[in-house]
């Protein structure tokens, strides 16, 4: 179906830095197969990975050429590999992750009879479901998705200073190998290796044993930038302006690469 979440990873090889970027699902934007604009999370129901990342591309003025899906069975299991995940929760958040587990008990949850998380503000240690319901979770009076997407960033941002405080070769080939059959890309094996060992080369784990960050974050489109409007019928999140939008563009743009590149 549609996207649950789109981000765009950029990996510098050279000196192991990671922008993540969530773009909002709700964006309405030019899918390049349709005539009228839709969200953006529609692309993937229509073409999977490459039109969702072609439709980037297009309304970003990007080069993307390379895509990873994975899906709810596979972050969890990544987790669980991992050992869990220790990540600072609000009182409401620790609830509210018992709450959607209990309301939509999900088929392949392989610990359904789990202690439940405590309902108070602090670290807690999440197994794999626990942390994929605390990255999708919504309803908490006052939030909206960009909440949501805020919380899909924390939890890639803390499993990267995690995983990298004894990452090796051998350990990343062993992760990899665990991911593969919950994902669709069109990368091999051997290029996700080829890409991590690169990283891996650049210093980044005596970074994560100092405590550095390892991760800068971005969202679009950004504050003050969109509106809430109606379009085939539905709410979507659009842009002020055109020139709103390119003001996205170009702040994406020295984001992550440190200046904009106009498009060709």
């Amino acid at each position: 179906g549609r996207s649950d979440a789109m981000l765009i990873c950029s990996i510098n090889a050279q000196d192991g830095s990671i922008k993540l970027t969530s773009i909002q699902r709700d964006l309405l934007v030019t899918i390049p197969t349709k005539k009228n604009p839709y969200k953006i999370t529609n692309a993937y129901s229509w073409g999977g990975g490459q039109l969702s990342m072609a439709t980037v591309n297009q309304n970003f003025e990007l080069n993307i050429d390379k895509f990873v899906t994975i899906n709810f069975y596979g972050l969890a299991a990544i987790i669980d590999y991992l050992g869990g995940v220790g990540i600072e929760l609000t009182k409401t958040e620790a609830s509210r992750i018992n709450y959607e587990l209990k309301k939509e008990p999900l088929p392949f949850d392989t610990n359904p009879n789990r202690d439940k998380v405590e309902a108070v503000a602090g670290v807690h240690h999440l197994d794999g479901m626990q942390a994929v319901t605390y990255a999708r979770i919504r309803g908490i009076s006052g939030e909206n998705d960009f909440n949501r997407s805020e919380r899909q960033r924390k939890l890639l941002e803390v499993l990267l200073e995690q995983v990298m405080q004894d990452m090796s070769l051998d350990r990343m080939v062993e992760l990899i190998s665990v991911a593969m059959p919950y994902v669709l890309t069109n990368m091999s094996a051997s290029d996700m290796a080829t890409l991590g060992m690169q990283v891996l080369s650049s210093g980044i784990v005596t970074r994560a044993q100092q405590g550095e960050d390892l991760m800068e974050q971005m969202r679009v489109p950004m504050d003050e930038t969109w509106k809430y409007a109606e379009s085939n019928g539905s709410s979507v999140i659009a842009f002020r302006t055109t020139a709103r939008k390119q003001e996205n563009i170009e702040a994406l743009h020295t984001f992550i690469y440190g200046e904009y590149i106009p498009a060709n």
